[in-house]
């Protein structure tokens, strides 16, 4: 068969030839000189109204794939998919659907090196490589020349076996911060990666269908959470892994724990004083910056006292116990007399022992009577509680009872207390009905002590006492 492509301008082609209807005429590709890419091809020059011949081919015919598959009872062979991989440069991957009868064939091929594979979307099937093999690496290869027609490519697909299962780390790990993923990988020599999953992080659980007869090792591993990476069972590697072995259509479990990474961390106890408990209220330990100052970590203390920092970066820190509910004051950890002790942490030290004993709050209460024809609907009355260095260190309101109580007062010696109001007509006065700061009664505070009954009966306000107390 002669051709002529006239009229071309002086140039550089690479020529190929082809057939328009492959199904009439099957004849494979072909670029001049016999290559099977357009890279490879050789170019032909033309100069200005040269002639050039000899530009000739000899294509080589199309081939086909044929064969039957069977399927598992229940399973229509319609589901199957049959692909042409190709392993040759220009081979062609084709790809059919098998018939009702289980018959295929891939037509069109290109001569070459193919592999069959036999797969189904949804998994009713185990996907299968021709001949009887579960990966591409043990897959037979099939030669085709100019024109084979291949026959028997036969597959009896099995019904695929799953692998599944809850994988447990430890409680305090913040699943939100990260995720686990499962290979699966395929014994052989080398093993092979034939499948991936994400773990559910909210459940903790995870499945691999579709998995064709035969041994599998499992690898657990995790991106952004403390916990390390196993082999079932338990293995640091694949060289000890243990296989897990799926016969076809079986459902096996696999339950791993993951350990806790190496990680830096402080912990301790904290000892509350008699009389307050942990059920009154938070107790956090907070963990601060020495070289900043900053809190960078705050971790609630347990109901036995126990608290612990994970995850800490290297670096020197000073822990703070503080509560809100619980009758005790702020506690820095000090092994010394000492405000606090830095703790200098190295990367994946744990330091323990950071126990601190906060101490309780003191409080005074008493009641406050007004006079006659004054009451405590029209206004209110303060009560203030200065130092022995004559500085107020707390104040409380009366109630409309005319109670109070002035809490959060450390242990110490000189207490006294002023009684007054901004809008009732009562005169101010000093505990124990004293004018002045000097005949003011001084209290004494024990550690945890409560003083009750500092009772004060203020008189009325009068021109003659506006200016008594000061």
């Amino acid at each position: 068969m002669a051709y002529t492509a006239s009229g071309l301008a002086a140039a550089s082609y690479t020529v190929r030839v082809y057939s328009a209807n492959e199904s009439g005429a099957p004849l494979a590709p072909e670029w001049w000189q016999n290559a099977v890419t357009a890279a490879d091809a050789t170019p032909v020059t033309i100069a200005a109204g040269e002639d050039r011949s000899g530009i000739d081919f000899a294509p080589q015919k199309l081939a086909t794939i044929r064969g039957t598959v069977t399927t598992p009872p229940g399973v229509s062979r319609t589901v199957v998919k049959v692909t042409a991989v190709p392993l040759t440069v220009g081979g062609r991957s084709v790809s059919v659907q098998a018939a009702s009868d289980g018959s295929f064939t891939l037509p069109t091929l290109t001569p070459g090196d193919y592999q069959v594979s036999f797969t189904d979307n949804f998994g009713r099937v185990a996907t299968q490589w021709w001949n009887n093999a579960a990966v591409a690496a043990d897959a037979a290869t099939i030669r085709l020349g100019s024109g084979t027609a291949r026959t028997g490519v036969d597959a009896a697909l099995l019904a695929p076996a799953s692998i599944s299962g809850t994988v447990a780390i430890p409680s305090w790990v913040d699943r939100s911060a990260g995720t686990i993923t499962v290979d699966v990988l395929r014994v052989g020599t080398p093993d092979s990666l034939y499948a991936r999953t994400t773990v559910s992080m909210a459940s903790l659980t995870y499945s691999v269908g579709g998995l064709p007869p035969g041994s599998y090792k499992l690898r657990f591993g995790s991106t952004g959470l403390p916990v390390q990476t196993q082999w079932w069972k338990g293995a640091k590697g694949p060289a000890d892994a243990t296989a897990v072995v799926v016969a076809a259509g079986q459902k096996v479990t696999v339950n791993p724990t993951l350990g806790e990474a190496p990680y830096a961390a402080i912990s301790g106890t904290v000892t509350l004083p008699s009389g307050t408990s942990f059920a009154d209220g938070t107790v956090t330990a907070q963990f601060i910056s020495a070289s900043s100052g900053a809190v960078v970590r705050e971790e609630k203390v347990n109901s036995d006292g126990t608290y612990i920092a994970r995850l800490l970066d290297p670096g020197v820190y000073r822990v703070k116990i503080v509560a809100q509910g619980v009758r005790v004051f702020p506690t820095w950890w000090t092994k010394s007399y000492g405000e606090y002790t830095d703790i200098t942490l190295a990367a994946n030290q744990k330091f323990t022992g950071v126990d601190v004993a906060p101490v309780p709050f003191s409080a005074i209460s008493g009641r406050v009577r007004l006079p006659e024809g004054v009451s405590y609907r029209d206004g209110y009355v303060v009560v203030d509680v200065y130092s022995k260095y004559n500085q107020i260190v707390a104040t409380a309101i009366v109630t409309p009872g005319g109670t109070y109580v002035v809490d959060g007062l450390r242990a110490d010696t000189g207490y006294y207390l002023r009684f007054s109001s901004p809008n009732l007509p009562v005169r101010a006065e000093y505990y124990d009905n004293a004018t002045s700061t000097i005949t003011a009664k001084r209290l004494n505070l024990g550690v945890g002590q409560t003083l009750t009954d500092i009772t004060a009966k203020l008189g009325a306000l009068t021109t003659t006492n506006l200016a008594r107390v000061s």
